[in-house]
């Protein structure tokens, strides 16, 4: 459970380390602030979205074997 639960919060930590690393990219390029962070957040939904699946699934895990 805590080898799942360290999975779980390194892979929300990348996902959210990639978005502010595409964001500092672009504000490099001369995007402004609020429009860097959104095209960052654009970018990696995805990623971000297959995280909440795998972390909602590992959690539901976690929780039945706590149990």
């Amino acid at each position: 459970m805590a080898a799942e639960t360290y999975v779980m919060e390194s892979l929300c930590y990348r996902a959210g380390q990639e978005v502010e690393n595409h964001q500092a990219r672009l504000k490099k390029g001369g995007m402004g602030d609020n429009e860097s962070y959104m095209k960052g957040i654009e970018e990696y939904a995805i990623e971000a979205s297959i995280a909440k699946v795998i972390c909602s699934e590992s959690l539901s895990y976690v929780i039945d074997e706590g149990v």
